[in-house]
């Protein structure tokens, strides 16, 4: 699961947009405002978690040069490629969300997230495009494993 946050406004921050993987492992998040924001996105996942309760979560923010006004985006961010088998510095546990197991194992060398971040504002659009390889978080394609 990916979510797009406005960064600022503490631990009970609204989200502004939330989706999940699909099975080819992209996804985007689009939100509005009519102000101008800081975006944090943040990725749970369970990718090399064993069997511990909760989803592994971490998250970043969009560097402000990349957030700009307008209804469409004048820069990419590049994230790159990111191995989700490495634990960040600000690495936390969210319990909030049942962990769920994939009907099938996926190695950890699929645990990626890569492509481009599109950032929009105006009445302010944000676009989020990436691979993200390992977890197909679709309800249909996950299964409780108890």
């Amino acid at each position: 699961m990916v979510r797009l946050f406005q960064s600022g406004k503490g631990k009970n921050q609204p989200t502004l947009a939330e989706t999940f993987a699909t099975k080819e492992g992209t996804f985007e998040l689009t939100a509005t405002l009519d102000h101008v924001f800081h975006p944090d996105i943040v990725v749970y996942h369970d990718c090399n978690d064993g069997k511990k309760l909760g989803l592994r979560r971490f998250h970043f923010r969009v560097p402000e040069h990349y957030v700009t006004a307008g209804s469409k985006a004048q820069k990419v961010f590049d994230l790159g490629k990111i191995n989700l088998e490495f634990k960040p510095y600000n690495e936390e546990r969210s319990n909030q969300h049942r962990r769920r197991r994939n009907k099938e194992v996926v190695s950890c060398d699929q645990c990626t997230i890569e492509e481009t971040v599109k950032i929009d504002e105006s009445a302010e659009a944000t676009t989020r495009k990436s691979k993200f390889h390992g977890l197909d978080e679709s309800p249909e394609a996950r299964i409780d494993p108890w």
